[in-house]
């Protein structure tokens, strides 16, 4: 015997959608058209970067396709792509009127010759484009990495060596602060503070493993070399010289060109 249901759902009200507001910012504002063209650099840099990595031969081999490389292209990655291209879509809305299509905007500004993946594809996101072996924003992310690195293992010494009474791990934190600047290459701006770290460490170390110090400290000759090391360190890194910026230096030079 059928029973009358307990409840009787409602017809749908469109009214009552929400709308999914994740990847917008806190805070709105008025927008210039080089505001407008920083931001999509910004996120065409993180399209640019995904379609690299999927666009990359696997590592490893496969046999059955006669020893040549699969590509695997992942749910994920359109997804991502699909959001990052609906983020420029809507901050067109904030440039000129009329509004132009994001293809029109990418090529009246040129912005194929910086991240020439992320153009194609947003052209055509569904097709599996030919691999780019080599392009302009390749080394940014690795060179500004690289630069923060530094400049964050720089703080943290001068942090630990001043308020810590223990420096046990202050020799292993230098040798860190070594393969950083190992990183950059040979940079001139940088060589007196390798050689620096490659004559004093040694007393580093012995001053760190002296026979029965429970909680080893630095000197204070060794504290104040240190402590000079670092400053000096910034100093170099925040002068953004030809040197430690080649590889960042077509962004740089893209967006001073377009904002100006």
């Amino acid at each position: 015997m059928n029973s009358e249901s307990l409840v009787k759902p409602c017809s749908y009200d469109p009214s009552f959608k929400v709308d999914i507001r994740s990847h917008e910012p806190l805070w709105c504002c008025a927008m210039t058209s080089s505001d407008v063209l920083v931001e999509m650099s910004a996120l065409l840099s993180q399209l640019e970067s995904i379609c690299r990595k999927e666009n990359e031969p696997s590592s490893q081999v496969s046999q059955q396709t006669g020893g040549k490389r699969k590509r695997h292209y992942s749910n994920t990655f359109q997804n991502h792509g699909m959001v990052l291209i609906e983020r420029m879509t809507n901050l067109l809305q904030k440039t000129m009127s009329p509004v132009p299509t994001l293809l029109e905007y990418l090529e009246s500004n040129s912005c194929a010759i910086l991240f020439p993946r992320a153009v194609l594809y947003v052209k055509n996101p569904t097709a599996k484009h030919t691999p780019i072996k080599r392009a302009p924003m390749d080394g940014y992310f690795s060179q500004a990495t690289a630069l923060n690195q530094l400049i964050s293992l720089c703080h943290q010494l001068q942090h630990d060596v001043t308020t810590m009474t223990n420096h046990k791990y202050i020799a292993h934190q230098i040798a860190l602060l070594y393969q950083s600047i190992n990183q950059l290459g040979n940079p001139k701006v940088l060589l007196d503070h390798r050689t620096s770290i490659e004559t004093t460490f040694k007393k580093i170390k012995a001053e760190l493993e002296k026979e029965g110090e429970k909680a080893p400290c630095l000197n204070s000759e060794l504290i104040f070399w240190l402590q000079n090391l670092t400053s000096s360190l910034v100093q170099s890194v925040k002068t953004l010289s030809a040197e430690l910026t080649s590889q960042m230096r077509p962004a740089m030079k893209y967006i001073l060109q377009s904002t100006t």
